[in-house]
């Protein structure tokens, strides 16, 4: 089984980009879980204006962090999706975890 390093060892910041459906915001989510099980302090934050990190988590999210029930230590926040706006460019559309 091949093990995903980023939870042994993460930088700080891990981003997860790419084409629409190919599972950043899962795969975000997941890493997030995670590492907050592990004891650390963690900001999920989705950048996609279609974003549905809320129905993911369970929790209503807005432009500033958010604790997440049931995961000690993980936080989350839209921005430029339904949670809140920026003015960026469409091609930073993603999710990224910021850890420590």
């Amino acid at each position: 089984m091949l093990r995903f390093r980023a939870l042994e060892s993460p930088t700080p910041f891990l981003f997860f980009t790419g084409k629409g459906g190919v599972g950043k915001t899962s795969l975000a989510c997941a890493t997030a879980i995670g590492l907050a099980d592990r004891g650390l302090r963690v900001l999920l934050v989705s950048t996609d204006r279609a974003s549905n990190l809320d129905e993911m988590l369970e929790v209503a999210l807005r432009d500033t962090p958010t604790p997440v029930p049931g995961a000690a230590g993980l936080s989350a926040l839209n921005i430029g999706g339904r949670g809140g706006e920026l003015s960026r460019p469409r091609a930073l559309g993603g999710s990224a975890v910021w850890c420590g």
